[in-house]
């Protein structure tokens, strides 16, 4: 086929779905479906029928059973069939699976997933028919939320499917509770609901949830065979208030909600990696995290104001109770992942969420009320949403958290010349929208140096 004497093999492992994934990748000749289905029936694996009625992924699998191979002669590495079942039996004594993809004329992948045991990995845990659920974070896009008032109009219909239709990208749309064959409590118009884009294999899609709970570390637990058999979980995990949780494989719902896989034969993925390089999320960095601004009883509030930070300065989103944040005289601080942040409350919203009562109206004399005062006034179990960002301060980056009211959403932005009057505040349009970008985010954070990649690791 014109192609070079020398072959490329290609290892790659990485995290997914609370799984470690080992893919070795050839850019050889593929595996032809027509040669393995004549030689399955040669060999009395399969009957003619049989072969007729297989998908191209089911011939696949064939090679993976006990005495097939393609090869005329028994030589001293193969040609007796016991290879890839071994391989198969080794991958599924630890819980693992093994899949196959191959392009005829462009190569071949072989992909072994393997459970994580004991593991910490970032979750974020989601609600659906009054049920508890881990979500891997490496595969979440972004989180969406659609009001009951936009409900009745945001899902499209094309035959059967029901997509959504975000950053101008119709989206394949799969309910949670429908999949695992849970109550339903969230139908497809009457009420408000959340939506996680996930992306996972090739496939994107939005995962439609009842509710959304606070983001944890999680320990990967492995499945017990009962619940290995379903094919819907990747592990099990205890939560911080003690409850138990499955964790969701996104790859597999995906395929079971029938979520088309948007693959590149091999030879062609290899020529995209190298051409864009580290740059796997294009057009990411152009987006921000736009949230709610304005003072409490300001015109800005009243006004629906919005202010926006670059998404690639925000490292998580956080609702923290109001009992962990200190006051350090006029400076609130939160102890976070072993680092002492200071908090930045521009709009007063700590303020706001700690007077409980019109006698409390100096921060300081809150700062000296015990704890079990305080919560009289807080109102027990009460959160504030802080954005956990990275910024330039000193030639360094650092972490700050940023109080705001509510994040309304993480869009792509269009940058906009600075008015004469307006002074230099710069302004974008983000959902057709005027956004102003919080000045001290103006410029791109610059690249760590690898000392700080590792000290912030």
């Amino acid at each position: 086929m014109g192609k070079p004497a020398e072959g490329l093999v290609r290892l790659r492992a990485f995290q997914q779905s609370g799984s470690v994934v080992i893919e070795v990748i050839d850019d050889g000749a593929g595996i032809d479906a027509r040669c393995v289905l004549a030689k399955a029936i040669e060999r009395g694996l399969v009957t003619p029928d049989q072969a007729a009625a297989m998908t191209p992924g089911a011939v696949l699998k064939i090679i993976f059973m006990p005495g097939f191979s393609t090869t005329s002669e028994v030589t001293r590495i193969s040609g007796r069939g016991v290879g890839m079942d071994i391989v198969r039996a080794k991958v599924e004594e630890v819980c693992g699976s093994v899949q196959i993809e191959s392009s005829v004329g462009f190569g071949t992948t072989v992909r072994l997933r393997v459970p994580l045991t004991l593991a910490i990995v970032p979750a974020l845990i989601v609600r659906s028919g009054e049920q508890n659920f881990a979500l891997p974070q490496s595969a979440l896009v972004e989180l969406a939320y659609v009001s009951e008032r936009d409900a009745a109009s945001a899902v499209e219909r094309i035959g059967d499917s029901k997509l959504y239709r975000i950053h101008g990208r119709l989206l394949p749309l799969v309910w949670l509770d429908r999949v695992l064959g849970l109550r339903s409590l969230v139908s497809d118009h009457s009420t408000g609901f959340y939506i996680a884009v996930l992306e996972t294999e090739g496939r994107r899609f939005g995962l439609v949830l009842d509710h959304l709970k606070a983001p944890e570390e999680i320990v990967v637990k492995p499945l017990s065979p009962v619940l290995r058999e379903i094919g819907m979980y990747s592990g099990g995990t205890m939560l911080a208030n003690g409850t138990l949780a499955l964790i969701l494989d996104v790859a597999a719902i995906a395929v079971l909600a029938g979520v088309r896989q948007e693959a590149e034969p091999a030879a062609a993925t290899a020529e995209a990696e190298s051409v864009q390089g580290q740059d796997a999320n294009p057009g990411m960095e152009d987006s921000v995290v736009v949230y709610q601004a304005g003072k409490s009883g300001s015109a800005e509030l009243r006004h629906g104001a919005r202010m926006a930070i670059p998404l690639s300065a925000v490292e998580r989103i956080e609702r923290i109770p109001l009992d962990t944040i200190e006051w350090v005289g006029e400076r609130a601080m939160l102890q976070y992942s072993g680092e002492l942040l200071s908090l930045e409350d521009e709009d007063g919203i700590l303020h706001e969420m700690e007077i409980g009562s019109p006698g409390l109206k100096d921060r300081r004399a809150i700062a000296h009320v015990s704890r079990n005062d305080a919560r009289e006034h807080e109102g027990e179990g009460r959160t504030a949403t802080v954005m956990i960002c990275l910024r330039t301060i000193d030639h360094r980056q650092r972490r700050v958290g940023i109080v705001v009211r509510r994040v309304l959403d993480i869009s792509p932005r269009t940058s906009l010349p600075i008015a004469e009057g307006i002074g230099d505040e710069q302004l974008t349009v983000v959902q057709n929208r005027v956004t102003a970008i919080h000045r001290e985010f103006l410029a791109p954070p610059a690249v760590p140096s690898p000392g700080l990649l590792q000290e912030v690791a």
